[in-house]
């Protein structure tokens, strides 16, 4: 109760700077989240960025790459993935993300290594990505990049040119 009044009445609080930290971070990550559902990317890209000065998260920087790539971001969505991986190296979703990323951005090389990582790490994770479809065209390992990718579920039709 003490603490209370004193907080009321000269607005002091005896609040660590951990404590405030952590508030501030909070505060930046759901107001990002918040704009990001209502469509204001900008402003939460600039929210996540804040938040991340403040405290390195794997949750902000998921959202950050999904806010740079609304925004059509590719190379910041791609190097925020990168750094997501450095996090958490052998997360298979994350990996899968940042070859869709490097996939979207025609870094085809990146986008196969990342899958070849996938592979190296677990060869019967095809459910990781869903029904993601995505093939490339041209002098590219187009196999390889198609087996690693694609659901388990597939087309023939996707795989009539391999």
């Amino acid at each position: 109760m003490a603490n209370f009044l004193k907080s009321l009445f000269f607005g002091e609080t005896d609040e660590s700077e951990e404590t405030k930290l952590n508030r501030n971070f909070d505060v930046l990550k759901y107001d990002g989240i918040k704009a990001l559902k209502i469509g204001k990317n900008t402003y939460a890209i600039r929210c996540f960025n804040e938040a991340l000065k403040l405290k390195e998260d794997v949750e902000v920087l998921e959202h950050l790459v999904g806010a740079y790539n609304r925004e059509d971001r590719m190379e910041e969505a791609i190097e925020t993935a990168g750094r997501l991986v450095d996090i958490e190296p052998d997360n298979i979703p994350v990996l899968l993300m940042r070859a869709n990323l490097n996939f979207m951005a025609e870094k085809y090389e990146a986008a196969i290594a990342d899958c070849n990582r996938v592979i190296a790490l677990d060869a019967t994770c095809w459910r990781c990505i869903g029904n993601d479809r995505l093939f490339v065209s041209g002098d590219y390992d187009k196999g390889g990049f198609c087996r690693s990718i694609v659901a388990e579920g597939r087309d023939d039709a996707v795989y009539s040119g391999l």
